[in-house]
């Protein structure tokens, strides 16, 4: 079942980077169609899985996780436009996908690589006063990076 939402994770991803790199813009419909599938994955394993209680596999996978994105989205909105919304809802879906563990840890890389890429093209490029870096590739790659973490 693991392998099944790191493909889900990999192809909501993949999907929100083309579209927030294209079009500045990340669509919910991918990332409430995986966030949907993966808490109806949790559920099931939840309800036929003998050695655990179906409230805590619940918590833990749906919930807490959706709660960290909540918290993302209510720092966009405090944020004014600094940090998109749909950031949020990618965090909040994608940890639903994934757990908790592995989308602080994704999402994390992806603000440190997307903090390098900001220096780097805010001090070769002076003449831009307000420019849009998409956060969901480096969400990606961060993912990936950990997907190669956890191989080894």
């Amino acid at each position: 079942m693991r392998q099944i939402r790191e493909c889900i994770a990999l192809a909501m991803l993949a999907i929100s980077s083309y579209t927030d790199i294209r079009e500045k813009y990340i669509y919910l419909v991918p990332m409430i169609i995986s966030a949907a599938g993966a808490a109806l994955m949790s559920v099931i394993y939840a309800l036929s899985g003998p050695d655990e209680s179906a409230a805590g596999v619940v918590t833990g996978e749906v919930i807490i996780p959706a709660a960290a994105g909540i918290v993302l989205i209510a720092l966009s909105k405090a944020a004014r436009e600094h940090i998109g919304a749909g950031d949020g809802y990618l965090v909040a879906s994608l940890g639903m996908v994934i757990g908790l563990r592995s989308m602080l840890c994704a999402a994390a890389a992806g603000i440190m690589a997307s903090l390098l890429f900001a220096a780097v093209f805010i001090s070769g490029n002076r003449r831009h006063k307000r420019i849009f870096i998409p956060f969901a590739p480096f969400v990606l790659a961060g993912y990936m990076a950990v997907l190669i973490y956890e191989m080894h």
